[in-house]
């Protein structure tokens, strides 16, 4: 049975190994360090479910198969009404296949989200990124900015992204 909710305690062995998965599928251009999150910081975070990092994982028979995370700048008061949707990934996993999963995630943080008062998020996706781009539009978010020259790469190459914003 899907479940998808807060990330909670006794999960942060669970979720450090989710999140390192999700990042092996990023090209080594886009990360600057490996992920070093440890369980203290992990459950820090999750005994601070407003912020500055909301997870929202999805839960399928007891396994995290999934997570989607936004940052909120909650010590500026002027700026916690905005949230950045930085991550999301779903395992490739036939129990779940071609149940929109992503989709689903998604709109589950962002209706959490605005229970605790952010009324507008931003995301960005690297161009290219059609399963990202199809989420984000289809929950309503619209293209803001392209940005041709994102990232220069080794090769003297640029990554372009796009940036999409949300009004609730």
């Amino acid at each position: 049975m899907i479940n998808i909710r807060l990330l909670q305690l006794g999960e942060e062995e669970e979720f450090i190994k989710l999140k390192k998965e999700s990042l092996e599928l990023i090209p080594d251009y886009l990360i600057d360090a490996p992920y070093s999150a440890t369980p203290d910081q992990v459950r820090w975070l999750i005994n601070h479910p407003n912020g500055p990092v909301v997870t929202i994982v999805l839960e399928y028979d007891g396994e995290l198969l999934g997570f989607c995370q936004a940052n909120i700048d909650v010590a500026n008061p002027k700026r916690k009404h905005m949230a950045l949707i930085k991550s999301m990934y779903v395992r490739r996993d036939d129990r779940v296949a071609g149940q929109r999963i992503g989709h689903k995630i998604t709109h589950d943080l962002i209706e959490y989200l605005k229970t605790i008062g952010v009324t507008y998020a931003l995301s960005g996706t690297m161009i290219g990124n059609h399963s990202s781009e199809k989420i984000l539009a289809d929950l309503g978010f619209e293209v803001i900015f392209i940005d041709e020259h994102f990232l220069l790469k080794d090769d003297g190459t640029y990554v372009a992204s796009k940036y999409w914003k949300k009004l609730f």
